[in-house]
C-alpha cells in the first residue's frame, strides 16, 4: 500500500473507518473515502490527519449504488 492511491467505501461506518485507521499504518499516498455520511467524513478525517499527515485524504459524498457519482470519483 505504500505509496499508492486506496478506496474506501463506506469510509465512515464501523468498519470503514476502521479499514481506513489501519490502512493508514502502510503509509499510501492517498486515501480516498466514499460515504453518504457527510459529518462522519469529516470528523473521521479530522481524526486520520492527526495520524498521518503525510497522506492525502480525500473525501467524496455519495453513494456507491450511484454508478454516476462513482464514475466521477
Amino acid at each position: 500500500m505504500q505509496g499508492r492511491s486506496v478506496l474506501v467505501t463506506g469510509a465512515a461506518g464501523s468498519i470503514g473507518s476502521e479499514l481506513c485507521r489501519q490502512l493508514l499504518t502502510f503509509e499510501p499516498r492517498e486515501l480516498h473515502m466514499i460515504d453518504n455520511n457527510e459529518s462522519g467524513l469529516h470528523d473521521l478525517s479530522i481524526e486520520l490527519a492527526e495520524v498521518s499527515p503525510d497522506t492525502v485524504l480525500k473525501l467524496w459524498i455519495g453513494n456507491i449504488a450511484d454508478e454516476r457519482r462513482v464514475d466521477a470519483i
